[in-house]
């Protein structure tokens, strides 16, 4: 996959550190990649050397951080600071980071209506785009590596509210074990309930009785997880974790005990209604062979736009996957996964990708067109194609 920007916090901790120092490896500089740090500017240290206008600036590292502060991380490319008038409070970002990202990604995940027995969530309001009509919509993944409370607010803002998909490491710690055992209980839960879509038997209040009582023994069975978040039980506050970041911040404790939210209520939201955006891979695996990280971006897409409501037909998600898989150059997904209907290859419009892939030398995708008889009448017809 060429060509994708990397989001993060921005500072020069944790994980953000890390793939800094990872992404300044990067051998191809024709090609250079765009990282950008998202960052509160109250939690920036030494923000005073970039509080000027019109002239280029030299940031350097300051020698005494505050508690609840930061520095920048030096590889990153781009920089966007939000002011919210907190001093020393992360989080702040959170909210437009996100309404950012599903700008970038417009519509290209389509909301999915709430089944009858999902919790109600608020509708998304249409994104403004700043693209033109003719661009095609981005995909957006959410990465998450450990995290703390805010990196709990920053999937929920992410799955629930934007409709971008997140791909969780379990094992990581935190956030991430957090939301990996709540996805695995709740699909337990809902067999042992009898909760299956494919149960008719159930009448609307033993449905929701039942809701009540899975979401009620979730939340028990969480309390350990919650606590290692914060160490506040049920009701977590907020902390230092953040989209790609294991930081835990010293001065965390007076902001838990001021803060109100109840974390596991976003929790269970996530996986209620967005059960398809949430994709976990764990690393407690004893397989030989380490996590495909490349296929799972890939995976958490398709899943996403397999769970997309009425807004699209059938045909329109099949070609969207189908060219994300040709992006990623994996012929295996739409061989095996993506266009298993010989009926498929027929009522989809192709000829687009086909030429794609012929001009990328893409072999085994050319390959796989012709073995399903596509038709390269169009492509010879016309001869400024074939100059």
């Amino acid at each position: 996959m060429q060509g994708a920007w990397i989001i993060t916090g921005g500072m020069n901790t944790g994980i953000m550190k890390l793939v800094g120092e990872i992404v300044q490896t990067n051998p191809n500089r024709y090609r250079p990649i765009h990282l950008i740090g998202i960052a509160t500017w109250g939690c920036v240290a030494g923000s005073d050397q970039l509080d000027v206008h019109g002239i280029n600036v030299h940031y350097a590292k300051p020698h005494v951080e505050e508690r609840g502060e930061a520095p920048l991380e030096p590889n990153h490319t781009e920089f966007i600071f939000v002011d919210d008038g907190s001093v020393r409070k992360f989080g702040g970002e959170i909210t437009f980071r996100a309404r950012l990202e599903r700008a970038i990604s417009e519509d290209f995940f389509a909301i999915r209506p709430p089944s009858a027995s999902s919790t109600p969530s608020p509708q998304l309001m249409p994104t403004p785009s700043f693209r033109s009509e003719k661009s095609n919509p981005i995909p957006v993944v959410l990465l998450v590596v450990e995290g703390g409370p805010n990196t709990v607010r920053t999937v929920h803002e992410a799955v629930v509210e934007n409709n971008i998909p997140a791909v969780l490491f379990e094992g990581t710690g935190r956030c991430c074990d957090l939301f990996a055992k709540a996805v695995r209980l709740y699909k337990e839960y809902r067999q042992k309930f009898e909760l299956c879509e494919e149960n008719p038997c159930l009448d609307v209040p033993t449905i929701l009785r039942r809701y009540d009582e899975l979401k009620n023994r979730l939340r028990e069975d969480l309390k350990e997880e919650l606590r290692a978040i914060s160490g506040a039980g049920d009701r977590l506050g907020a902390g230092g974790g953040k989209k790609m970041q294991n930081l835990t911040i010293a001065g965390e404790s007076k902001q838990r005990k001021e803060d109100s939210v109840d974390y596991f209520s976003l929790v269970y939201e996530c996986i209620d209604t967005r059960t398809n955006f949430l994709n976990i891979i764990s690393l407690h695996s004893r397989s030989p062979v380490e996590p495909d990280i490349d296929l799972a971006i890939l995976q958490a897409l398709l899943n996403a736009t397999s769970g997309c409501g009425l807004s699209k037909t059938n045909i329109q998600r099949k070609r969207e996957q189908f060219q994300l898989a040709l992006e990623w150059n994996r012929v295996d997904i739409v061989r095996n996964s993506i266009m298993k209907d010989d009926r498929d290859w027929e009522n989809i419009e192709l000829n687009d990708l086909f030429e794609l892939a012929l001009n990328r030398s893409q072999t085994e995708f050319v390959k796989l067109f012709l073995d399903h008889d596509f038709s390269l009448t169009d492509l010879f017809r016309n001869n400024n194609k074939l100059a």
